[in-house]
């Protein structure tokens, strides 16, 4: 039976239905003014020509990459192909929670480990090797981590990769976020997809560059990882739709100017959450460096669940953030600055009052 994903639901129920949004994590999706219409006609060449795109946007072989429907799918089809029933798995903890739910469904033992606040929700192998037994087949990350918008070092996923070797375990690193480190850069700069055989990657042109609806994904990896993930999309799907494929390659022909829209405003609006944190006395910030969303904790009232809290502020004031509860932290929640620039401070104003009230 699929379980439940808690988050996933409160998204679609709320996410999008307030005047000031600060819960949407991905950059606002582009509408069809602009982006030039799609271009000749549809055919069978398109699933081809997709692999083909994403392949040469990763620096890597065509055998290398599998097409989903975005990163979601993409995180299906990798634990699927990768967890058997009574398997453990790391996930790190506060967490994305379908990292929890997939694992569970497919009938592995999750295993949590710690991002601590003290070490400012950084990656640390000595947390991970702590959990880790002679069960262990996968550990699951996010980079940029997902809530706190935290940057790991490909350095530090080396290590923790060789760490997985060491034990006969593979990485799983969903990154979804990471182009947002340096968007002008190739996406193969910011991947661990070539750390090791023992590594598979998951991303989208989903968060990065507002293609939300379009659900263009893909997995990375080598050797029997990945040729074990397109044996999963071959057995419950065939190949993907050609209008699907059509549009992911339209859409990376424009990645050029899908980027400057991207980038417009970003860190001046990371500055001025910043800014709006340093002065609120009862928060703390995981600071993140890069990106569009972070994670607060509130120090007053530390045992409050603040979701009910947040729903209110709503329907009352009309501003939302995602409660921290969802990740795990009841006393949080992940604020992300993906509206326009011109409303923010408007918006930061109103999430102080719900948080005064």
């Amino acid at each position: 039976m699929v379980r439940r994903t808690k988050y996933l639901h409160w998204a679609f129920d709320h996410v999008g239905r307030s005047e000031l949004d600060l819960a949407a994590s991905g950059i606002l999706p582009f509408g069809e003014a602009e982006l030039p219409p799609l271009e000749g006609p549809i055919d069978a060449r398109a699933y081809g020509t997709l692999v083909e795109a994403i392949a040469a946007f990763n620096q890597a072989p065509e055998e290398c990459v599998v097409p989903t429907l975005g990163a979601s799918h993409g995180l299906f089809v990798a634990m699927s192909a990768l967890v058997s029933p009574g398997d453990e798995v790391l996930v790190e903890a506060p967490t994305y929670e379908p990292l929890l739910a997939v694992p569970e469904q497919l009938g592995a033992k999750v295993v949590t480990f710690e991002r601590r606040p003290e070490a400012r929700y950084l990656l640390e192998p000595n947390q991970i090797a702590a959990k880790m037994t002679d069960r262990t087949k996968l550990v699951v990350v996010t980079n940029l981590h997902n809530p706190t918008g935290v940057h790991t070092p490909l350095e530090v996923l080396g290590d923790i990769a060789a760490l997985c070797a060491e034990r006969g375990a593979t990485l799983l690193v969903d990154e979804v976020y990471a182009p947002f480190v340096d968007l002008q850069k190739p996406a193969y700069a910011s991947s661990a997809a070539r750390l090791g055989a023992n590594v598979v990657c998951v991303s989208s042109l989903t968060k990065c560059w507002g293609a939300g609806p379009h659900r263009i994904g893909w997995v990375t990896g080598s050797g029997t990882a990945i040729d074990a993930c397109r044996t999963h999309l071959v057995t419950t799907l065939g190949h993907l739709p050609v209008g699907h494929a059509a549009r992911g390659v339209h859409i990376f022909r424009h990645l050029e100017s899908l980027t400057a829209r991207a980038e417009r405003d970003l860190a001046k609006k990371r500055d001025r959450v910043g800014a709006w944190m340093a002065s609120r006395k009862d928060l703390s910030w995981s600071a993140p460096e890069h990106g569009l969303f972070g994670f607060a904790t509130r120090t007053k009232d530390a045992n409050e669940d603040l979701r009910a809290r947040i729903e209110k502020g709503q329907r009352e004031r009309s501003v939302l953030v995602v409660p921290g509860s969802f990740f795990g932290v009841k006393n949080g929640f992940r604020l992300a600055w993906s509206l326009p620039l011109e409303r923010l401070d408007e918006a930061l104003g109103r999430l102080g009052e719900v948080l005064d009230a």
